[in-house]
């Protein structure tokens, strides 16, 4: 299982309006994503406990020349939050461990590495 870019930047923090969490995470859905959220936990506790891999991706391009054009079009990001490419806690696996792909651009068809 694949699973693209479910970070608080996109999420927000559970219980914030789409309004709040944009004023915050620009990028956000709010309560929108975090049913998503709670979708794709159901969905990664079943790859798991059949065996399947889960595979995070997420974006980590802290500076304009990482981020590539996406980040040129989306100047509001220069000043994102420190967990914006936080995958959220509530579908990463095990207490502690935080292993993902770290995407240096808009794309995850690079760099993916599986987390189990």
């Amino acid at each position: 299982m694949l699973v693209i870019d479910v970070t608080y930047g996109f999420t927000g923090q559970r219980g914030m309006s789409p309004e709040e969490s944009r004023a915050v995470y620009p990028n956000s859905c709010g309560d929108t994503a975090w049913a998503a959220v709670d979708a794709i936990a159901e969905l990664t506790g079943a790859a798991r406990a059949s065996g399947r891999p889960v595979i995070y991706s997420r974006d980590e391009s802290g500076d304009l020349v990482g981020g590539g054009v996406w980040q040129h079009k989306h100047g509001r990001l220069d000043a994102r939050p420190a967990d914006d490419a936080q995958i959220v806690d509530d579908i990463f696996p095990w207490q502690g461990t935080r292993s993902s792909s770290n995407q240096l651009r808009a794309s995850s068809s690079r760099e993916t590495w599986p987390n189990d």
